[in-house]
C-alpha cells in the first residue's frame, strides 16, 4: 500500500506567510538585491585576504627570535618556551574557535582578535623594552619575568587562530556553491603563508637599528611589536565590520535538505512539531491595525526562532557526524605528526 511521507522540517512555520523573497520580486529588484549581495561578498572576500596577509606574524618569530638570546639574556631553552607557548596557543583552542565561529558567525572573532593582538604585541614590546639592552650594551632596568613574554605570546597565539578562522569560513560560505571555491579557499591560505614574508621584510628594512657607524643592525623589536599591536588591531576591527556571509539561511537549508534526502534525519524528531501549536495568539477577522501590526511582528519572531532553531540542530547534527567519522581521526592523527610551522626555531640549550 503506497504511503506518504510528511517532510521532517514541515512544522507550524509552514503556516506563516513567507518572508519577501526573490520570487516575489520585480526582476529589476532581483537584480538590485543580487547585485548587492556580490557586492557584500566580495568585499567581504577582500577583507577576508587582508586579514590573513597580516595574520601570520607570528610566523616572523625568527626575525628576532635572536635577539631575545642576546638583548633580553635568555637562554634558548627559554626562547623555545616562548614560541612553544604560542604554538600550543595556536593549535589547541582550534576546535572551539571554529565551534564559535560557526554560532556567532565570523564578525566576533574578527573583534576578539584584534582586541587580543592588540594586548599580546603591547605586553610583547614593553616585556622586550623592560630589559633589553640597548645598541651600546646598556640596560636601564630590571626586566619584566619571562612568564610576561610567554603570556604575551599565548594571547598572540589564540589570537592568530581567530583571525585565520574568521577570514577562511567567510570564504568557505560565501564561495562554497560557486565554480572558484577552490581559488576562493586557496587565496587566503596563500595570504596567511605569504603574511611573515613581507612582515619580516618591513622589520628588516625599515623598521631597523642604526648602528653608532651610520650602517644598519638589526630589527628594532619593540617598534615591530607596536607596528604589529596597531596593524593587527585595524584590521581586525576592519574584519568586523566588513566580514559577513551571504545566503546563511540558503546554505542551512540547502544542508537540512541534504540529510533529509539522506535519510539520516528519519529518527529524529527534532523537526517534528505538532501542527495546532502554534507560536502566537489568533486574531479575529476586522481587526485593527495594530493587532495586525502585532500578528506581523510575532510571525516575524516565530520564523527567526525557527530559523536559530535550524541552525543549532544542523550544527549539532554535522558535528556529531564528523566526530563518529573514523577518518577523521586518522587525518588528524596524521596532521598531529605533521604540523610544527616553528620547528626551525627549536634548538637544543646550548652553554
Amino acid at each position: 500500500m503506497a504511503t506518504t511521507r510528511t517532510p521532517l522540517l514541515a512544522d507550524e512555520t509552514s503556516s506563516l506567510p513567507s518572508s519577501p523573497s526573490s520570487e516575489s520580486l520585480s526582476p529589476l529588484a532581483r537584480k538590485t538585491q543580487s547585485q548587492q549581495r556580490d557586492v557584500t561578498r566580495y568585499v567581504s572576500f577582500a577583507s577576508a585576504i587582508l586579514s590573513c596577509l597580516c595574520a601570520g606574524s607570528i610566523t616572523a618569530y625568527s626575525l628576532y627570535g635572536h635577539l631575545f638570546q642576546e638583548r633580553l639574556r635568555y637562554t634558548q631553552l627559554q626562547v623555545n618556551i616562548v614560541i612553544i607557548g604560542a604554538e600550543l596557543a595556536l593549535y589547541l583552542p582550534v576546535s572551539l574557535f571554529g565551534y564559535l565561529c560557526d554560532r556567532l558567525g565570523p564578525a566576533p572573532l574578527s573583534f576578539a582578535s584584534a582586541i587580543l593582538f592588540a594586548i599580546g604585541y603591547l605586553l610583547a614590546a614593553f616585556t622586550y623594552r623592560s630589559g633589553a639592552k640597548d645598541i651600546y650594551g646598556y640596560t636601564h632596568e630590571r626586566g619584566w619575568p619571562l612568564s610576561v613574554m610567554v603570556v604575551a605570546f599565548v594571547i598572540i597565539g589564540m589570537a592568530t587562530t581567530l583571525m585565520y578562522l574568521s577570514a577562511v569560513t567567510t570564504c568557505a560560505k560565501n564561495f562554497g556553491r560557486g565554480k572558484h571555491k577552490g581559488l576562493a579557499l586557496a587565496s587566503p591560505i596563500a595570504a596567511f603563508g605569504l603574511s611573515g614574508l613581507w612582515q619580516s621584510q618591513l622589520g628588516s628594512q625599515v623598521l631597523y637599528e642604526r648602528r653608532p657607524n651610520g650602517k644598519k643592525g638589526d630589527v628594532d623589536v619593540f617598534k615591530f611589536f607596536l607596528f604589529l599591536a596597531f596593524t593587527l588591531l585595524a584590521v581586525g576591527l576592519l574584519g568586523t565590520v566588513l566580514l559577513k556571509i551571504v545566503d546563511e539561511d540558503e546554505l542551512i537549508d540547502e544542508a537540512v535538505d541534504e540529510l533529509e534526502r539522506s535519510g539520516l534525519l528519519e529518527d529524529s524528531a527534532f523537526f517534528r512539531r505538532n501542527g495546532g501549536q502554534n507560536g502566537y495568539g489568533s486574531f479575529e477577522d476586522g481587526s485593527d491595525e495594530e493587532a495586525a501590526q502585532a500578528r506581523r511582528l510575532e510571525e516575524a519572531k516565530a520564523r527567526e526562532e525557527e530559523e536559530a532553531r535550524k541552525k543549532t540542530w544542523l550544527l549539532n547534527e554535522e558535528t556529531r557526524r564528523f566526530l563518529k567519522d573514523h577518518t577523521m581521526w586518522w587525518l588528524a592523527a596524521g596532521f598531529f605528526f605533521v604540523s610544527g610551522k616553528f620547528i626551525f626555531n627549536l634548538r637544543p640549550p646550548t652553554s
